[in-house]
């Protein structure tokens, strides 16, 4: 598949030692700092106050921290490589067969949660735009689906259930469940953000977008019945 790239979990190390150390591995130099700050900085967001992507990564904000993300996939293995530019951290692991979501999310709380101290919350977009209003709220509800393919594939891994569930809580709060389960407090700057600002949202041009994730609402006649 033209689509596909192929390489060794040691030729990611080599790579990710070099995006941490100033584009050096050993004592070779495998990349220029300006070519580090291109692959680094962001380049993609649906909203400022979101995360977004940059030239291969997806962005994740997790207890005030920037990581980047890439997941890759395989018949037979799944891969990720996760970049904190700000504290010279990076790790790659690769898993024989497909655990599931539960798994990488484990994983992150190990290797990235219990790496880092929680910090103040990364600012949104302080702008002049209002906090979301209740009318807001009752907009942004409804049931969506992560859509598969583009940058929604860099985060895989950790979806599990592709579906989320939103519903308008009090004081224009956003209630999540499903593949993000959450309780999302209106913002200064026009979004929503949980407590400890992993999880984003907001609506933009009359769409609803949740961090880096791409996701699209479910037509009525696509949804279960209830009796």
């Amino acid at each position: 598949d033209a689509d596909d790239v192929r390489t060794s979990a040691v030729d990611i190390a080599h790579l990710l030692i070099a995006l941490v150390n100033n584009g050096m591995y050993d004592a070779t130099a495998l990349l220029q700092p300006a070519s580090i700050e291109a692959m680094e900085q962001t380049h993609f967001t649906d909203h400022p106050a979101l995360a977004g992507w940059t030239y291969g990564f997806a962005e994740l904000r997790r207890n005030g921290w920037r990581a980047l993300v890439h997941d890759g996939l395989s018949p037979s293995h799944e891969s990720r490589v996760v970049v904190v530019p700000e504290a010279r951290f990076a790790y790659v692991l690769v898993v024989e067969g497909h655990p599931g979501s539960e798994f990488w999310r484990t994983v992150d709380d190990a290797l990235f949660d219990r790496a880092f101290a929680p910090r103040a919350k990364m600012p949104g977009d302080v702008r002049d735009a209002p906090a979301p209003s209740e009318a807001d709220a009752r907009m942004a509800a409804g049931l969506y689906e992560i859509t598969n393919g583009g940058a929604s594939s860099l985060t895989a891994l950790k979806r599990g259930v592709s579906r989320i569930r939103v519903r308008a809580g009090e004081n224009g709060t956003l209630l999540m469940s499903g593949a993000e389960n959450a309780v999302l407090a209106p913002r200064a700057g026009g979004y929503w953000a949980s407590d400890n600002g992993n999880v984003s949202a907001a609506l933009v041009h009359g769409q609803f977008v949740v961090g880096s994730a791409i996701i699209a609402a479910i037509p009525i006649w696509q949804r279960p019945r209830l009796y």
